[in-house]
């Protein structure tokens, strides 16, 4: 793993935040970070094809029935 803000690998693990993500320390600049989540960058891909759906002029009613349970996600583009 590398600490993207100074580009180092000396980085320890430092327990977990109150939400249960694990945090983690760079020894190099003594910074604390959390480890990105594998389900965010999947949101971010369901976000992009929503966008892709929307230039296609599908309603929301359709985007929300071909992605499934990611309504809410659907929702924040239309607003």
């Amino acid at each position: 793993m590398i600490y993207p803000e100074c580009g180092s690998t000396a980085i320890n693990k430092n327990g977990h935040t109150y939400y249960g993500k694990q945090n983690n320390k760079c020894k190099k600049c003594d910074r604390q970070f959390v480890t990105p989540n594998e389900n965010e960058k999947k949101t971010e891909e369901r976000f992009e094809i929503i966008k892709k759906m929307v230039l296609e002029l599908i309603s929301l009613g359709g985007i929300c029935r071909g992605n499934g349970r990611i309504i809410n996600l659907a929702a924040k583009f239309f607003h």
